[in-house]
């Protein structure tokens, strides 16, 4: 019997449904669409190309790596993890803007049971850390995390009585706690098969120096280089080795030499050697011994003459040459304002001129490495503004960390090791953060807790942009800004402290008798003309008497900036005034160094002068300018700028309202906790009027003006619970468009719509959920939003027609709107700025691809005869129109076909002379892009197609797909079925 023939229309309107199982999938959806985009409704055309644009520089070299791209008014940024870049038109070159190195940062708090902790050291094994701190009571006590979940397994262990000076390796299987109690040097381990266990006490030596109790210890391999001072007569510095089955080495002693303050070891990997340094009261010095330490390969040798050197560490930082950085203690005006010196060398005894590092810094760590970079981690220490900062060898900060809250300059030797935990690029400093209050003999101070933070090397969150204020601000463990001119630090890092006063020509200055108040402010202009001005100092009485005098006032300086051109403005009250007016000239301003730690300035103003000048910002109750934490993203709301504290899992900083021609400006008391449920917060998007928090399984909402900049007038509430449904697990995905937001979750990409509620938009590209999305980019000219992947496949959603395809080729590290149109960056530093004139992405080809549901008229497991299918298009350019057809739900492909469009179509006949036409008529066959194929197996109970063009000399755009028709014949009964799958009933 015949079967009765049905014409089947399927007209390619939709996108991409992987959520539902491919066998069930409707036959207008696509299992696949690749580089197709939806233009009008019933036709997919290929998606345009991309031209890709040079990487060469200014300087002559060529950008070799990326690490996020962005926009700044009519600019093109790339930054590539060590600098920030912007593209000339013109030249059709990079000029590097300065360095832009930055790192996300994470805290864990890990013990603060005891009044003050002198040190802390931190070794690592097999995913289990280890802390060892020493205390007032002279205790070395300990715990143990395990680092990937943060459980504790021990929380406050003691690792001995009558000890200090604790350093902790990980060596094998263990993990070593070295210590000095009393004259001896010991080690007491923790087996990571039982880590809850620590064993009994193993002398190193007896010997120790009992006055200069300095030692250390470095590991290579599988031995720990140690060094301490012995005692002998008149002291000596001794060398020796432990190996991983705790056999010690036999001793060198180096004859004469003492080490008074401090010892550094790292090793030369290139020459199998290991340098040691140390201090003997008047000397810098070093010496180079080999591997097995039976050969001096350079003998004690000075780096520099020089005093009161505290701490010292280094590196082997390229072939044969060393460099060594070096803290000096110093005292200004008798509070503690410690700088870092850095000096070169080689194996050969060839030493370089030691030069300033960075000052009012005391080193806080020994130095690692990353990518071929070598950091240090330093301390400013002050009354007010404790902070760790993080810097390049090259003297460009990267990252502060425990703001305004760190401990201070360490004990001497006392430098932890930088230790990498995961995947070469997670590194782990123990370090202290002042937090609970201390009342002891009538004072009140923050005693010290011990601090796990955690350096993420590589994060893309670093470089997240937001453009506010005329300003570019750049996320990372700094927030930085850029002014279209310049790469600075966002504010000021510190605001001036100890500023101290004299009385000068009494009785013949310009200064009447009274009592006055002083305050200094650094102040920077931006390129757009914006003045930023750091919060004032603590104000200083001045008294004067005994006729008219001057004041002469000794700042300090402002040494932790990239702010070359910074100022120091001086305002002053009159005789018993509360009223700050400016002291110092503003079109002679007081230039700021970063070279010296003071300068003084002279105040010869008279009270008369004072009141007709500028008044101190501050004026009025006006909040304090503070530079806001280490920044982990952030977005805008209300004329504000909103950043998440990297530091602070739940803490939100928001800007004052930004104001027409003043820059953005943070205030340590203008944040918001948001409740912890749900974990920390992992994203910010702002929509309407409301702010949007995420977290990994929860969304919070914001809403209110905000207060004033006096900090009155808050309407801003607790944040308020929205949903536990889904949350954002990357803030990179976070993105506006019409209906809402778009962010990635732990279930997909969803939608959270202006009714606030969120639905599930990503379903339909399920099957790409593992993929890691590093940024989300409205494309408003194509009504698409592009989620760029670390892998080749973008996921594009069209928002009018409301359907999902995929391009190829689209492996990045962040994406932007530039000129119009879309812009993205790879990881190798190749910008790809798209061309809405051509189908290659450079000179690569360009396939249009899709892959049609299983098309099963006669049902699920039905039988149907495919006699025929045509499909139906638009010819474009030449190429091979290629189809393979599948049947019965077979993974593979059963035919094969492909057709050479130019043996059919003449593309002069249609029209390929520009303009559009002109050589030819429009008529004949051409116009009309139709094929007809005949499936080689009709009797199915199911059957697929996969379409794609195949390009060799001509490159273009091929064609455009509308629809597929098939005519097929239908048989009411089931598909039959073989024997070995039918069984009967028993």
């Amino acid at each position: 019997m015949a079967l009765e023939r049905q014409q089947v229309q399927i007209p390619f309107a939709e996108g991409v449904d992987t959520k539902t199982d491919s066998k069930l999938v409707q036959p207008n959806k696509l299992l696949r669409l690749e580089n197709g985009v939806f233009t009008k409704l019933g036709s997919i055309r290929k998606r345009y190309g991309y031209d890709i644009l040079p990487r060469s520089t200014f300087s002559g070299t060529d950008i070799a790596a990326a690490t996020g791209i962005a926009r700044f008014k009519d600019e093109l940024l790339l930054f590539n993890g060590t600098n920030l870049f912007a593209f000339s038109e013109a030249s059709q070159r990079w000029i590097d803007k300065g360095q832009s190195a930055s790192v996300k940062i994470t805290n864990k708090f890990i013990n603060q049971d005891y009044e003050v902790i002198d040190a802390v050291g931190y070794g690592y094994s097999a995913g289990y850390g280890v802390y060892s701190w020493s205390t007032a009571s002279n205790e070395v006590r300990y715990s143990v995390i395990d680092e990937s979940s943060g459980t504790v397994i021990v929380q406050d262990g003691l690792v001995d009585t009558s000890s200090e000076s604790p350093k902790v390796v990980g060596l094998g299987n263990y993990v070593y706690i070295f210590y000095i109690n009393g004259t001896s040097l010991s080690y007491k381990r923790i087996n990571i098969a039982s880590p809850q266990n620590i064993s009994s006490k193993t002398d190193i030596s007896t010997e120790v120096d009992p006055t200069d109790k300095v030692y250390e210890l470095k590991k290579y391999n599988d031995r720990v280089f140690i060094a301490y001072n012995h005692n002998a007569v008149g002291g000596s510095v001794r060398l020796l080795y432990f190996t991983i089955s705790s056999v010690l080495s036999a001793e060198v002693d180096l004859a004469s030499e003492e080490a008074q303050t401090c010892i550094g070891i790292f090793t030369d990997e290139a020459n199998d050697n290991v340098v040691y340094s140390f201090y003997d009261g008047t000397d810098l010095k070093y010496t180079v011994y080999s591997y097995d330490l039976l050969t001096e390969i350079l003998p004690p040798t000075t780096l520099e003459t020089v005093a009161d050197v505290r701490n010292i560490t280094g590196a082997a930082t390229s072939e044969n040459e060393y460099s060594f950085i070096y803290e000096i203690e110093q005292l200004i005006s008798s509070t503690p304002q410690n700088y870092i010196k850095i000096v070169t060398a080689d194996s050969t005894g060839t030493v370089g001129a030691a030069t300033s590092f960075v000052r009012s810094v005391g080193l806080a760590s020994k130095m690692y490495k990353y990518n071929d970079n070598y950091y240090v981690l330093t301390v400013h220490e002050s009354d007010l503004q404790s902070t760790y900062f993080l810097y390049t060898l090259e003297g460009s900060l990267v990252s502060k960390l425990v703001a305004n809250a760190a401990g201070g300059y360490l004990q001497n030797s006392m430098l932890p090791e930088v230790t990498v935990i995961k995947d070469d690029s997670v590194f782990i400093i123990p370090t202290l953060k002042k937090t609970s209050i201390i009342q002891e003999d009538g004072n009140t101070f923050l005693r010290p807790s011990v601090n796990s933070s955690r350096l993420y090397m590589d994060d893309t969150m670093s470089f997240q942009t937001v453009e506010i204020a005329n300003n570019l601000h750049i996320s990372g463990g700094v927030l930085q800004m850029y002014d279209g001119d310049e790469l600075v630090e966002h504010g000021f890092n510190i605001f001036p402290e100890y500023i101290t006063s004299a009385i000068t020509d009494v009785g013949t200055g310009s200064i009447a008798n009274g009592t006055r108040q002083y305050v200094v402010v650094y102040a920077w202009t931006d390129a757009q003309g914006q003045i930023h001005r750091s919060a004032a100092s603590i104000p200083i009485t001045v008294t004067i008497a005994g006729g008219p005098s001057n004041v002469e006032l000794t700042v300090p300086t402002l040494r932790i900036t990239k702010k070359d051109d910074a100022i120091i403005e001086v305002y002053r009250t009159e005789d018993a005034g509360t009223i700050f007016y400016k002291v110092t000239d503003t079109t002679s301003p007081v230039l700021n160094s970063t070279t010296t730690d003071t300068l003084v300035f002279e105040d010869t103003v008279t009270d008369a002068a004072l009141i007709d000048n500028e008044l101190l910002y501050e004026t009025g109750g006006v909040l304090s300018n503070i530079a806001p934490p280490p920044c982990a993203f952030m977005t805008t709301f209300k004329n504000r700028l909103i950043v998440k504290s990297a530091e602070d899992s739940n803490v939100i900083w928001y800007s004052k309202s930004v104001e027409e021609g003043k820059p953005v400006e943070f205030s340590d008391i203008l944040k918001v906790q948001v409740d912890p449920k749900g974990g920390d917060v992992s994203g910010l998007g702002n929509m309407d009027e409301k702010l949007i928090i995420f977290k990994p399984s929860h969304i919070f909402l914001l809403v209110g003006d905000g207060p004033n900049n006096l900090g009155e007038q808050n309407d801003f509430g607790a944040p308020q619970f929205i949903t536990s449904d889904a949350g954002c697990t990357d803030a990179n995905s976070i993105v506006n468009f019409p209906d809402g937001l778009m962010f990635k979750s732990k279930k997909g990409i969803y939608n959270l719509n202006r009714g606030l509620y969120p639905t599930y938009i990503g379903s339909p590209v399920e099957d790409f959920n593992e993929l890691d999305v590093v940024s989300a980019t409205l494309d408003a000219d194509s009504n698409q939003v592009r989620f760029i992947t670390t892998s080749s496949t973008a996921l594009i959603y069209n928002y009018f027609f409301g359907q999902w395809s995929t391009f190829t080729n689209h492996a990045g590290v962040g994406s932007t709107i530039y000129q119009n149109v879309f812009t993205y960056v790879k990881s190798n530093g190749m910008v790809y700025k798209e061309n809405r004139e051509k189908f290659t992405d450079g000179s690569q080809s360009i396939k249009l691809k899709l892959v049609t549901s299983w098309i099963k008229v006669a049902g699920l497991q039905g039988f149907q005869r495919v006699y025929k299918s045509l499909f139906l298009g638009e010819f474009k350019s030449l190429h091979k129109f290629r189809v393979r057809i599948g049947y019965n739900f077979n993974t593979s492909w059963t035919q094969d076909i492909t057709i050479n469009v130019g043996d059919v179509i003449d593309p002069q006949t249609y029209g390929e002379a520009s303009p559009y036409g002109s050589e030819s008529v429009y008529a004949g066959n051409a116009p009309l892009y139709q094929w007809r194929i005949f499936p080689k197996k009709q009797k199915c109970q199911a059957i697929r197609f996969e379409i794609q063009d195949l390009q060799d000399e001509v490159i273009g755009e091929s064609y455009i797909i509308n629809a597929l028709r098939l005519e097929i014949g239908v048989k009411a009964n089931s598909n039959k079925l073989g024997k070995s799958r039918s069984y009967a009933a028993t």
